[in-house]
C-alpha cells in the first residue's frame, strides 16, 4: 500500500486505540492530566493519518472517514472533561463503539496486503538452491518477490575479515537484482526471508555481512527460512551441518527428504538436552520439513537459460566430422583440498595430464567456487602452486575451465563426473548420467581404485542378477566368462537411490526385488521384458529409517 499503511497496520492501529482507552480509564488515577493530555493527542494525530489516507480510496471508505473524523471530534470533548473522573471515564468509554464499526468496515472494504518474500543468496553459484522457489513465488500475484544478494567477506589467514564481496552481477539476466544497499530489510519486515547460508561467523573461509546474520534477519520477519545450498550425497549430512545459526533461528528448515530429516531432528533435539534450551528456538517437529532439495528441481528449466554455451567451448567440444567428444565435468572440492593438502595438487596435476592425451574427451574442470578463497585463508602456502596449475591449464587451451556461476549449464553438456564426493553427483544420476569419484591416493585416471556390492544374487539361463547396494543399478554377470554388464534400472526411482531393493530372487521366468527402503515390490519379467509393481500399504510405525521395511522373501504354497 502507499504511505506505509497496509490493512494489518490500521486494523493495530484500530486495536491499540482501543486498548489505549481501556489504559486511560484504569491508569486516571496514576498518571497526571498533561500525560492523559499528550496520549490523547497522540490518539487523534493517528485517527487523522489513517482518514487521510482512507479518503484516497474511493467512495466506498468515506463512511470510514467520517467515523474517524466523529471520533477526533470526541476525543475533543473528553478532554474537556479531564478534571471529572466519572464524566471523562463515561465520555472515554463511548469511543469504544465507533472504533469496533471502524474495525468491521476495514476489514470488509480494505483489500487484502499483498505479502513480500526476500531471497538472500550470497554466491551467485548458490543460486541453484533457491532458484526453483523464487520462481514459484514470482508467479504468484499475491506476493511481492524479490532476489537480493548480500556482500560477504573473505577471511583472511588471520582470520579477520578480508576484501568485502558482492555477486549481484553474476546471476542469471532474468532475476531482477534488488540493491542490498536500497533495501531495508528491518524497515520493510517483508513476511518471508529465505536464505542459503547458515554459517554466519562460524565459516573460516569466508562469511556474509554481520547485518544480514540469522540472529539479525529474525528480527526482521515472522518467518525466516533456510534452504540448504548443498544436497547430501546418498541422503546423508554429518551432524555439524544440522547445528549452525542458519538452523537455530531459522522458523523453517527445508530438507530434501525424510531420512535427512530425521538427521536434522535426532541432531538438534541432542543440541537442545545437552544446552538445556528444549523448544527455547521452535517446534523442532514443525521447524525441519521434507520438501525436496531445489538443487534437483528441474522445473524451472524451460526458462533457465538464453545464455548459448561459448563458442570457445564449442570449438573444443566439436569435431570435424560434426560429431562431439565426451566431456568430462572434472569437479574439485574444498574439502578434499583441506584433507589432502599438498598431495591434492600432485593428483590435480597428474589428472589434466592424463586427460590431455585423450583425443576423443574434453575436459570441463569446474573447482569449487571458493576453493581458491579457502586456500588464500586456510593452506596459503599452497595458494601460488595452485594458481599456477589454474592458468597453465588455461593457457594450453586444450580444455574447459569453468568458474563462471551457472552450475547447470556444466551438467547439462557434460556426459560423466568425474571428481570429489559432491552434491553434484546427484545431479548427474538424476540424470542417469556415470558417476567416477577420484581416489587422490592415486595418481591420474583410470588407476581409480574403487569396490561396490551387490546384494541378491539370483540365477537364471547361466546369468546372475543382483541389486548394486549404493545405487538403482540392476547387473548381470554371465556364469560362463564372469563378465559383469549394467542390466537395467527400476523405473521412476533416481539412480542414486541408496539401497532401494534388497535380496532379488527368480520364481519361474520372474525375477523379484525385496523392497528395503521401497514400499513396493518390483518384479521383472524375462520373457516379455517388462516391470510390474505392487504399492505396499505400509503403516508409520512399520516403516524404517535404518533397519529396512523387508529383508528377505520365500514361496509358500505358492504365494
Amino acid at each position: 500500500m502507499e504511505s506505509g499503511f497496509k490493512k494489518t497496520d490500521i486494523i493495530n492501529i484500530i486495536d491499540s486505540l482501543n486498548r489505549t482507552i481501556i489504559l486511560l480509564i484504569e491508569k486516571y488515577d496514576v498518571i497526571s492530566s498533561q500525560d492523559i493530555i499528550n496520549v490523547l493527542t497522540q490518539c487523534q494525530e493517528a485517527a487523522i493519518s489513517i482518514g487521510n489516507y482512507l479518503e484516497t480510496l474511493g467512495e466506498q471508505l468515506l463512511v470510514s472517514v467520517k467515523i474517524l473524523e466523529n471520533f477526533c471530534e470526541d476525543i475533543y470533548q473528553a478532554s474537556l472533561l479531564i478534571d471529572n473522573k466519572e464524566e471523562f471515564a463515561s465520555s472515554i468509554s463511548s469511543l469504544h463503539k465507533p472504533l469496533i464499526k471502524l474495525m468491521k468496515r476495514v476489514k470488509k472494504y480494505l483489500q487484502e496486503d499483498r505479502k513480500s518474500i526476500v531471497f538472500l543468496p550470497y554466491n551467485a553459484s548458490m543460486w541453484d538452491s533457491m532458484e526453483s522457489v523464487w520462481y514459484e513465488f514470482d508467479k504468484d500475484d499475491s506476493f511481492d518477490t524479490y532476489v537480493m544478494p548480500i556482500p560477504y567477506y573473505e577471511i583472511n589467514s588471520d582470520k579477520t575479515f578480508g576484501e568485502l564481496k558482492y555477486e549481484g552481477e553474476s546471476f542469471p539476466s532474468y532475476v531482477p537484482i534488488t540493491s542490498w544497499k536500497e533495501f531495508d530489510l528491518k524497515q520493510e519486515r517483508p513476511d518471508i526471508i529465505c536464505i542459503h547460508n547458515p554459517y554466519d561467523q562460524y565459516n573460516n573461509i569466508t562469511s556474509i555481512h554481520p547485518m544480514f546474520y540469522a540472529k539479525e534477519l529474525k528480527k526482521a520477519t515472522s518467518l525466516l527460512v533456510y534452504i540448504p545450498y548443498f544436497v547430501g550425497i546418498d541422503d546423508h549430512v554429518d551432524e555439524h551441518f544440522c547445528i549452525l545459526p542458519g538452523t537455530i533461528y531459522a522458523d523453517k528448515v527445508i530438507l530434501q527428504s525424510e531420512k535427512v530429516r530425521r538427521i536434522y531432528l535426532d541432531s538438534f533435539k541432542k543440541f537442545e538436552t545437552d544446552n538445556n534450551c528444549h523448544n527455547a528456538f521452535g517446534n523442532v517437529e514443525e521447524k525441519f520439513i521434507a520438501l525436496g532439495s531445489p538443487k534437483l528441481d528441474f522445473k524451472i528449466s524451460e526458462r533457465r537459460r538464453d545464455e548459448a554455451i561459448p563458442s570457445s567451448w564449442m570449438k573444443l567440444i566439436m569435431k570435424e566430422d560434426g560429431g562431439s567428444k565426451k566431456v568430462v565435468l572434472y569437479n574439485t572440492t574444498i574439502d578434499a583440498m583441506l584433507n589432502n593438502k599438498a598431495k591434492m595438487l600432485d593428483k590435480i596435476r597428474s589428472v589434466l595430464e592424463a586427460f590431455k592425451k585423450q583425443p576423443e574427451v574434453i575436459l570441463l574442470w569446474r573447482p569449487h567456487p571458493l576453493l581458491r578463497i579457502t586456500l588464500q585463508s586456510m593452506l596459503p602456502e599452497l595458494l601460488e602452486a595452485y594458481i599456477q596449475i589454474e592458468n597453465e591449464y588455461k593457457n594450453a587451451g586444450w580444455g574447459i575451465f569453468d568458474d563462471s556461476s551457472d552450475l547447470h549449464r556444466a551438467v547439462e553438456i557434460s556426459d560423466v563426473y568425474y571428481g570429489d564426493g559432491s552434491s553434484i553427483i546427484e545431479l548427474f544420476q538424476l540424470a542417469d548420467k556415470p558417476v567416477i569419484i577420484q581416489n587422490v591416493d592415486y595418481k591420474g585416471f583410470g588407476t581409480e581404485f574403487t569396490y561396490t556390492f551387490f546384494i541378491g544374487l539370483s540365477a537364471y539361463n547361466n546369468s546372475l542378477y543382483a541389486m548394486q547396494i549404493n545405487k538403482n543399478a540392476i547387473v548381470r554377470m554371465d556364469i560362463n566368462n564372469g563378465t559383469i554388464h549394467y542390466f537395467d534400472k527400476i523405473q521412476n526411482r533416481a539412480m542414486g537411490y541408496n539401497r532401494m531393493y534388497h535380496f532379488t530372487k527368480v520364481i519361474r521366468d520372474k525375477l523379484y526385488f525385496v523392497p528395503f527402503y521401497d514400499d513396493r515390490i518390483a518384479i521383472y519379467n524375462f520373457l516379455n521384458e517388462t516391470y510390474e509393481y505392487h504399492e505396499l500399504d505400509l503403516k508409520d510405525e512399520y516403516k524404517s529409517d535404518s533397519t529396512g521395511n523387508f529383508y528377505n522373501m520365500c514361496l509358500h504354497n505358492n504365494k
